[in-house]
């Protein structure tokens, strides 16, 4: 695309788009067909224009439409257990072992440790103003399809809020300025009226991997020189954006003009030959208006290419020539014009993999782990279907030459007449049906073994997803097992999420909270722990230790009578999750369990009938004990 020397800061929009044509190019190269693969695989969708590769990778042509959806079923039961382990807000924020107001002064524990809960309290407040759960939630789904994911925080908006106000009704008929009463007036005549209210909240934004670019070479997103978001949208959202704080209103109008004069189809901002990679989604929905492409830079420029250097403070400066900035352009128009990074150089975007890869910053999702189990499912199922397609629907053989002129034998229908030529005594001589043999043969057992593979390839056994209809293990020991390894699998994917999401993410709203925040007494010196991994890693190990104990305990009569082993099965429940008080009975309820069978043994013993409501009793206890 040729960019215009008259515009402002063509210099440094030149340069970006050199970056951001290079970085397109190499995602593309490096990641894109994947990722259709891998959404492919999720949706199980034949309309896709993607799905020419799997009739390549699966070596012919179908006739038969069933897409066996594996790859679904797996990431999330996957994503389920990874949302169940992880607490509320995992994380926790401590002093320091040595806590300083400034290099030098130091802070007595007690006070620093009260400090740190108060701003553990107010980081709890705004993450659940900011809906740190549903992003991480999201989060979590599109890095187990991809194989990573990103999160973009924190984040300043202006929102509209609804809030409720006290007011106080004014006169039947009053026209004039509104009345302000009392407060013990207001308190005893007013009323709570909804009003819109405007704010400035810290957000956290979950951006779409298709809407990223960055430094691929890097081993982070700090590393390399800067991540690149693009955003399509429409004129009425670009519109809104020049009203916001920091645009630059003059060249968002210019933008908006040149786009409704523009006579091309494509995405303005974008030369007519270069490829636009939205991802499945974004397509379908920049196909009806999004069409301006908004591209947001945070990284580092030369910093002969910035035009007001004076702005520019020496502290900026990186190695001598190089700025780290915030900018964002369309085109070759600046509606955003370039500031020193608002954040102290580090950059909003926070990114975490799934299953780790050496020197990647992306990992292995779900889907991509196990393709070859999905495409031989595929072919299998239906090689299956269609061999009962031609096994269970008869063929026919037809001597042309023994039918009436006008008869079409490749048609059949209920009730067709067929017409012979005269001479026909019968009619097997000119017609013969017969069933091709039925080929599965063995199909089944090669598609429960490469479910089986699907397992150990993904990490998650289907048992940890409720599937226990097939390879049911046979021994408490082996249930156990199989429960451990998927556990640990995930405990995995739980520790990238703790160091790729939480910790930075917690730790830049900490920095906010210093920087911004009035209230001078929750400040202080503080390190914040992500505590999600941690707090799984000692469930487990506390689950496995009350189960081995468990389990020593009824295999020994002397060591049963020195356990208390109604308290033990409790803790196995509450280490699992699940509440106690409703699986188990308390000790009341069992003892009285128990007298009402001695009682009814006795009566049996006796000759004599059970009283009214034993016998539904002692069924109870014998459906419990079974």
């Amino acid at each position: 695309m040729a960019l215009r020397s008259d515009t402002p800061h063509s210099a440094l929009i030149g340069w970006l788009q050199d970056v951001y044509t290079f970085w397109k190019a190499e995602r593309l190269r490096r990641y894109e067909e994947n990722w259709n693969y891998s959404y492919d695989a999720i949706r199980g969708d034949y309309n896709s224009e993607w799905v020419e590769r799997w009739k390549k990778l699966e070596g012919h042509a179908w006739r038969s439409r069933v897409f066996f959806k594996l790859s679904k079923v797996k990431t999330m039961a996957s994503v389920s257990q990874v949302i169940d382990m992880l607490e509320r807000l995992p994380y926790t924020m401590k002093s320091t072992s040595r806590p300083e107001f400034s290099p030098g002064q130091f802070i007595p524990t007690e006070i620093a440790e009260q400090r740190a809960k108060a701003m553990n309290r107010q980081i709890d407040d705004r993450l659940e103003e900011a809906k740190l759960e549903q992003r991480l939630g999201t989060c979590i789904l599109e890095g187990a399809m991809y194989g990573g994911a990103f999160l973009k925080a924190p984040v300043l908006r202006n929102v509209m809020q609804k809030a409720y106000q006290l007011q106080v009704p004014q006169p039947a008929g009053y026209q004039g300025p509104s009345i302000q009463f009392p407060p013990e007036i207001a308190l005893q005549y007013g009323r709570h009226v909804p009003v819109q209210v405007q704010r400035l909240l810290t957000t956290i934004e979950h951006p779409s991997i298709w809407q990223l670019f960055w430094d691929f070479e890097a081993r982070t997103l700090e590393d390399g020189i800067g991540v690149l978001q693009r955003t399509m949208m429409n004129t009425g959202m670009l519109k809104r954006l020049g009203y916001v704080e920091g645009y630059d209103r003059v060249q968002v109008e210019a933008v908006l003009s040149e786009q409704a004069n523009s006579t091309g189809s494509g995405k303005f901002g974008q030369g007519s030959n270069q490829q636009i990679n939205d991802g499945p989604a974004m397509q379908r929905l920049s196909k009806s208006d999004r069409n301006i492409e908004v591209l947001e830079w945070w990284g580092r420029v030369p910093l002969r290419l910035l035009q007001d250097r004076e702005a520019i403070q020496p502290a900026d400066v990186l190695d001598g020539d190089e700025v780290e900035i915030f900018c964002v352009f369309v085109g070759d128009r600046m509606i955003r014009p370039p500031v020193p990074n608002p954040l102290e150089g580090r950059r909003p975007y926070h990114v975490f993999p799934w299953e780790d890869l050496p020197h990647e910053i992306l990992g292995m999702g779900v889907p991509e782990s196990i393709r070859d189990s999905q495409v031989m499912l595929n072919g299998l199922c239906r090689a299956a279907m269609d061999s009962k397609a031609f096994s269970t629907c008869p063929q026919k053989g037809v001597l042309g030459d023994q039918l009436l002129p006008g008869q079409d034998p490749s048609t059949d229908a209920p009730g067709k007449v067929w017409q012979f030529k005269p001479g026909v005594t019968d009619i097997r001589q000119a017609i013969q049906w017969f069933a091709p043999p039925d080929t599965t043969g063995n199909i089944l057992d090669f598609i429960n073994m490469f479910e089986r593979w699907a397992d150990q390839e993904s990490g998650l056994p289907n048992i940890m997803h409720g599937e226990t209809a097939r390879f049911d293990p046979k021994t408490a020991f082996a249930f156990s097992k199989l429960l451990e390894a998927g556990a640990r699998q995930l405990g995995k994917v739980i520790r990238n999420i703790d160091s790729g999401l939480i910790e930075p993410i917690v730790t830049a709203f900490f920095d906010h909270e210093m920087a911004t925040n009035p209230d001078e007494s929750i400040k202080g010196d503080y390190q914040v722990i992500a505590t999600g991994f941690a707090s799984y890693r000692e469930r487990l190990k506390q689950g496995e230790s009350i189960q081995m104990a468990l389990q020593l305990a009824l295999s020994n009569a002397q060591l049963l009578m020195l356990t208390n082993v109604p308290n033990l099965y409790r803790d196995l429940y509450d280490k699992a999750g699940m509440d106690s008080d409703r699986y188990v009975r308390e000790d009341a309820e069992v003892i009285d369990i128990q007298n009402q069978v001695q009682a009814g043994v006795q009566a049996a013993l006796a000759g004599l009938q059970p009283p009214p409501g034993r016998v539904a009793a002692q069924g109870d206890v014998n459906a419990q004990t079974a």
